[in-house]
């Protein structure tokens, strides 16, 4: 098993549907634990502005059905839960299927709310 931190600052510019522009931080942070079989990760990212405070936690867990070599797509079912900070919002339930192939991972799932949910990454 593995367990992992990340962390991340940002500064840029946070665009509104007025469509003005003020400068803006980000933070974030993952921490995760998993195994071949098993992932579980909690997750948040804050946006900071003159007009805007807000963040998102997240939960994630996760189960391999089977153990796939590195060459090999691995399947990952899972289950994400998220709340918003700083606004009014529901907690949102999303199942995924999670497939991961060498350094890509493809994300795909439906939340509680019925909004698809699709991220495409790659590690480098």
């Amino acid at each position: 098993s593995q367990a992992n931190l990340y962390l991340s600052v940002g500064a840029g510019l946070l665009g509104f549907k007025d469509a003005d522009t003020e400068a803006g931080l980000s933070a974030a942070f993952q921490v995760d634990w998993e195994t071949r079989r098993l992932h579980a990760a909690l997750i948040g990212h804050g946006l900071l502005g003159d007009r805007i405070a807000q963040g998102e936690l997240k939960a994630r867990l996760g189960f391999a059905p089977w153990v796939a070599s590195y060459e090999q797509v691995a399947p990952w079912l899972m289950v994400e839960v998220a709340r918003a900070v700083g606004r009014d919002s529901e907690t949102e339930v999303a199942p995924m299927l999670v497939l991961m192939y060498q350094a890509y991972r493809l994300e795909l799932g439906v939340t509680s709310e019925g909004h698809p949910r699709v991220a495409a990454r790659w590690l480098f």
